[in-house]
């Protein structure tokens, strides 16, 4: 078997592309070969070219319009759309030109906002897998070039596959009455080792943690707000750390900080920027906050169960569903959902005050159920024999 893998990012901390990297390495071990074409030859590259797997460095973009949210963005929209067509155009020509004698059996997009792989297989006459991780319509508000309507006519059409990394957004882009779509869990693992993590210097101990980048559907001034209102309640007061790229949206970057200075509260929330050692974060936070709108899968949840450390998040998306799941083994919930601020205030108040010893059901449950769903040889296996099915098939 020889497939082909685009990713949208070389960087580590990528989701997706840490949902994939375990993939290729027990695709591997099964004897298929895989070229993984890569935006640039930074992060994960040379981790790839250590292990043996080929790669193709090409210019290219998402196949999405560019934003256009400020008076910045929307004079530049034009230009950048025209770039971003042009790269994706060469790419698709440069990548069918280098793919056409090397009998490939399949292409594998990684995520479904850098689509273009589909046009690529179309004209190697192969199937072609979208991996769907993440809501770009309404969680990202983002529209595929040159429209949905056309992008979901090419999902729908002949030799063209999908996989859904959770059951709702399976439903929400209605692929459920699709045969050629199916639901495949990522698989979720934690660096419990910690060997990088003398340059951490915290001169507190109790904290909640935010991980992720600073952007509108992160929820993280709604976080802010529910955190003001706790510290002005207790007496023991824990500190807010946000880990994670706040240089994403500039914006709502000036809102976060406007929040937290309205509140008066910059002397508790602190900011670690982008880190490789999260998993240390998660295992020493008092919490872990999800507090995303729609998470497409939220590796952030099932991380923090494995790091046992008591989840609080927001009860919809990928979130919910892993909520879910794990109330549907246990018949209880395996951390904290809220529906609205109030609720999360109550959450982050209690926790503040009482002992965390009073969840450690709770948090065994939920590592025991990501251990269970989650896990490598699951994600491999259901992988792996999907790409089978879908060659035998064509």
């Amino acid at each position: 078997m020889k497939i082909v893998t685009i990713l949208n990012s070389t960087a580590p901390e990528n989701g997706a592309t840490k949902s994939w990297m375990p993939l290729l390495e027990g695709l591997n071990k099964r004897n298929v070969s895989i070229i993984a074409v890569l935006p640039d030859n930074k992060g994960v590259y040379q981790k790839l070219n250590d292990i043996g797997c080929d790669t193709i460095v090409l210019n290219y973009r998402q196949s999405t319009y560019p934003y256009a949210r400020n008076f910045k963005e929307i004079c530049a929209f034009i230009f950048r759309l025209l770039y971003r067509m042009t790269l994706n155009f060469f790419a698709t020509l440069k990548l069918f030109n280098l793919l056409k004698n090397k009998n490939v059996d399949l292409i594998h997009s990684n995520v479904s906002v850098v689509s273009w792989g589909a046009k690529v297989a179309k004209k190697l006459n192969i199937p072609h897998v979208l991996h769907f991780r993440e809501y770009f319509d309404t969680y990202y508000h983002q529209t595929q070039i040159p429209s949905n309507k056309t992008f979901f006519k090419c999902i729908n059409s002949d030799k063209s596959y999908s996989i859904c990394i959770t059951k709702d957004i399976w439903r929400h882009f209605k692929l459920d009455a699709n045969t050629n779509s199916k639901v495949i869990y990522d698989c979720v693992e934690v660096d419990t080792n910690h060997n990088d993590n003398n340059d951490i210097q915290l001169d507190f101990k109790d904290y909640f943690l935010f991980v992720g980048r600073g952007e509108k559907g992160k929820g993280l001034i709604e976080l802010i707000s529910a955190y003001a209102k706790c510290i002005k309640s207790v007496c023991h007061v824990c500190k807010l750390v946000v880990v994670g790229d706040m240089d994403s949206d500039i914006i709502y970057k000036a809102k976060v900080y406007e929040m937290i200075y309205k509140n008066n509260i910059q002397d508790f929330v602190i900011f670690m920027g982008v880190r490789n050692n999260v998993d240390w974060f998660m295992t020493n936070a008092r919490a872990v906050v999800i507090p995303s709108f729609f998470e497409g899968f939220g590796r952030v949840l099932p991380e923090a169960m494995l790091c046992k450390t008591i989840t609080i998040a927001f009860n919809s998306g990928g979130s919910k569903e892993q909520y879910d799941n794990g109330y549907n083994m246990w018949k209880q919930d395996i951390g904290l959902r809220y529906d609205n601020i109030e609720q999360l205030t109550h959450y982050l108040i209690h926790l503040s005050e009482n002992e965390i010893s009073m969840y450690d059901d709770m948090i065994e449950k939920a590592y025991i159920t990501v251990k269970t769903l989650y896990g490598r040889k699951n994600n491999i296996d259901n992988v792996f024999n999907f790409f089978n099915d879908i060659i035998n098939m064509n």
